[in-house]
Parts: structure tokens; sequence; C-alpha cells
């Protein structure tokens, strides 16, 4: 009995590090990804205003 209580918080322990790592892998993206953020957006929004304004001259086109 005693060996089972100590081997199954052991188990949980690792699980609770396996997710701690992979937190700080994600949080790590995370500011990667915010840094690159920027100009990811102004790209995004000049494509958005190029689609916008191909369709209204499609629409004056028709």
């Amino acid at each position: 009995m005693q060996i089972r209580s100590v081997k199954s918080p052991i188990k949980s322990w690792i699980g609770v590090i396996k997710v701690c790592e992979t937190a700080n892998k994600f949080e790590l993206q995370i500011k990667l990804a915010k840094q690159q953020l920027k100009p990811i957006k102004l790209q995004i929004s000049q494509q958005e205003t190029s689609e916008k304004y191909k369709t209204v001259d499609s629409n004056q086109k028709t």
C-alpha cells in the first residue's frame, strides 16, 4: 500500500513538470509571436483594403 501511495504522486509530479515545460515553451512562442505580430498586422490590413477595393472595382465594372 505504501509503495503505491509513493508511486502515484511521483507520476503526477512528472505530469505537472511536463505541463510546466510545455507552458514555458508556449510562453516563449507567444513572446516571439508578439514581437512578429506588428508587421503581420500591417500586412493583413493592407491585404484587406486591397481586397475591398478589388470587390468595389469588380462591382463597378459589371
